[in-house]
């Protein structure tokens, strides 16, 4: 009879209230850590790949800026109203510029503005307009340029200064330009510059 009640009282014995509670609480703080380093590795990973696809940006922006004045004669810049009377989608305190390439056969008149993307209304990008032509959208995910002149010096040919756009500026005297792109995600990459000689036909 005592081997019996013995018997029962052991295996009866369990987990007391405390240590489930104990268990369970270790559970809940190991489940929690681990969202948590979910939760950072993929913010971490998302940066990476916002960084990543900026920089890509940057560097076809730039690649393309410079091929796309080659043979550009001169340039000036486009204020608010004589933008909106090419009906172009101009987004609003953003620069314009206007290109000339003279060529043997034609001058052509190129734009270049930042406008509303077709594709997503909320974005904008770096359009490029020739008349007569549909406009192209060429650099995604840019929010606004900024268009700095470089004016002739007066005895040389080089860069005496850069001045942003205004009415009273001799178009004829810029021989060099400077954009500055600024992004959508400026909070990631900063904005970015290039510099671009413009060769006067002679």
């Amino acid at each position: 009879m005592r081997n019996i009640s013995c018997f029962r009282q052991q295996k009866l014995k369990g987990f007391t209230l405390i240590e489930t509670l104990m268990v369970n609480l270790l559970g809940s703080a190991l489940i929690l850590l681990f969202l948590i380093l979910f939760s950072n590795c993929l913010r971490f990973y998302l940066a990476v790949n916002l960084l990543s696809e900026e920089l890509e940006n940057q560097r076809y922006g730039c690649f393309f800026l410079r091929n796309v004045f080659v043979g550009v004669n001169s340039v000036r810049g486009l204020d608010g109203g004589e933008v909106h009377s090419k009906g172009l989608p101009v987004k609003r305190l953003t620069d314009a510029i206007e290109m000339t390439i003279a060529n043997e056969n034609q001058i052509k008149k190129v734009i270049l503005y930042v406008g509303q993307s077709p594709l997503n209304p909320l974005n904008s990008s770096l359009f490029m307009k020739q008349q007569g032509k549909p406009r192209i959208e060429t650099i995604a995910k840019i929010v606004d340029m900024r268009a700095l002149y470089g004016l002739k010096c007066a005895k040389s040919q080089n860069v005496c200064g850069y001045v942003g756009f205004s009415s009273g500026i001799d178009w004829s005297q810029v021989i060099s330009l400077k954009l500055t792109l600024f992004s959508k995600d400026n909070l990631i990459a900063k904005p970015w510059s290039v510099y671009i000689a413009i060769k006067k036909k002679h």
